[in-house]
């Protein structure tokens, strides 16, 4: 890594254009976002990241820019790194279908932080007065590949009624799924690693066989259900698909002998997903997505040992300028640390990790010798012929990524701190 660049004429820059953002209290005044506009300009789909989860500061951050986004560039639409299928459950609660006693009930598998559910409970209150209430929307494989169960417990109910002579098959794969069932992929990785190769591959030959016979007899279905209900369905196993091979290529990165960008496959599940809202929602609606800043830039995610072409770069293939990928990182405090542990709820527990001051080759430590407070940069602005550092905080650690490819903008707070509380 050279240390030695000189970034003066981007500190420089960054001193005068970097856009001040004064508070992150959730109900305070907007006002301070309104030079994000210029970085989302007529954007479809503007995804906003963080460099860890389970930082306070992202949400409550995230949570205002939300709100900006809703209130006054006509968004529409919440999507969060959160299964496809227990997304329909989320949107019945905001829709006043559903009260918070069931749907924690519905959803306890799943770690959502106290700033997210405040934010989805703002979104809650808004629709009860807004003539376009705002939809959530699920992107994920379910549990973040901790289980196929959420996606395939609606199939299984759908064809009691639509085709009853797969019910035998989607059974057997569910009697199968059972067995490495999780909360997380932390807890099902190791439970799917100890089934028998040919326990795996009929797993994968029955999901397989439910998905070429839903669409060898789709005109019936159609006629029968309608469109929209077809097309969730077809979604919902591609998901249990996608969670079955992310699994498989998970135990095959364990064992050594994964292959090149094999661990993209629930990136690429979540690309798709977005896709599909945007085919399912009103035209002309906008969507807030919301993930780790690994799923939402715009090129490759090069992690020790494996590769990753993340969802925004999919997402960006696909939509162009439609597509607005803003990053969220920090220089100090301290950030979340994820470790297995098995005696955890969750497969893994959160740790709590000091930050030092940022790497030299870093856009944190631009950030830093530019004396900046909480503010957002437009890095579509910024001259290309600046020497660019090349590095960014990903968790606890580093990631090497062209930084103005990929991302549109960038938002820095000086200091975050991991969460008190993760769950519910």
């Amino acid at each position: 890594m050279n240390t030695n660049l000189d970034y003066q004429a981007l500190t420089d820059w960054m001193k005068v254009n970097a856009a001040p953002i004064n508070t992150l209290t959730p109900s305070d005044s907007v006002e301070d976002l309104e030079p994000i506009r210029e970085i989302i300009g007529d954007a479809r789909v503007v995804a906003l990241g963080e460099n860890s989860h389970f930082i306070s500061e992202f949400g409550l951050l995230r949570h205002r820019i939300i709100r900006f986004l809703i209130e006054h560039c006509g968004f529409t639409a919440h999507a969060l790194e959160f299964g496809f299928s227990d997304g329909f459950i989320i949107d019945d609660w905001l829709q006043g279908r559903l009260n918070e006693a069931h749907l924690k009930q519905l959803i306890f598998h799943y770690l959502i932080t106290p700033e997210i559910l405040q934010t989805l409970r703002w979104i809650k209150n808004y629709n009860l007065q807004s003539q376009t209430p705002v939809q959530f929307m699920g992107v994920d494989i379910p549990c973040a590949g901790g289980s196929l169960l959420p996606a395939l417990s609606p199939i299984k109910e759908y064809l009691r009624t639509a085709d009853a002579d797969t019910l035998s098959l989607i059974k057997e794969a569910c009697l199968i799924a059972i067995k490495f069932e999780g909360t997380s992929m932390a807890q099902a990785a190791p439970l799917y690693g100890s089934l028998s190769e040919e326990e795996r591959n009929i797993l994968t030959c029955y999901l397989t066989r439910i998905n070429h016979r839903l669409h060898a007899l789709a005109p019936e279905h159609i006629e029968r259900f309608g469109q929209q209900k077809f097309d969730e369905m077809v979604q919902h196993l591609k998901s249990a698909l996608y969670a079955d091979y992310n699994l498989s290529a998970m135990s095959d990165f364990i064992a050594g002998t994964g292959l090149y960008g094999d661990m993209g496959a629930r990136d690429s599940y979540m690309a798709d997903s977005v896709l599909w809202h945007l085919q399912h929602i009103a035209p002309g609606s906008k969507i807030i997505l919301v993930a780790h800043n690994a799923h939402i830039q715009k090129t490759s995610v090069n992690w020790p040992g494996s590769t990753t072409l993340p969802m925004g770069q999919h997402l960006a293939q696909q939509l162009g300028k439609d597509y607005v990928a803003i990053g969220l990182t920090s220089s100090k405090g301290d950030t979340a640390a994820l470790y297995p542990d098995e005696n955890a709820t969750h497969g893994f527990r959160v740790e709590k990790t000091l930050l030092d001051n940022p790497i030299p080759n870093s856009i944190e430590s631009v950030f830093t010798n530019a004396e900046l407070g909480t503010s957002s940069i437009n890095l579509k602005q910024i001259p290309r012929e600046y020497e660019m550092p090349t590095y960014t905080r990903c968790d606890s650690e580093y990631l090497e990524i062209p930084i103005q490819e990929s991302f549109d903008g960038l938002i820095h707070i000086p200091h975050s701190h991991v969460i008190k509380e993760i769950n519910m």
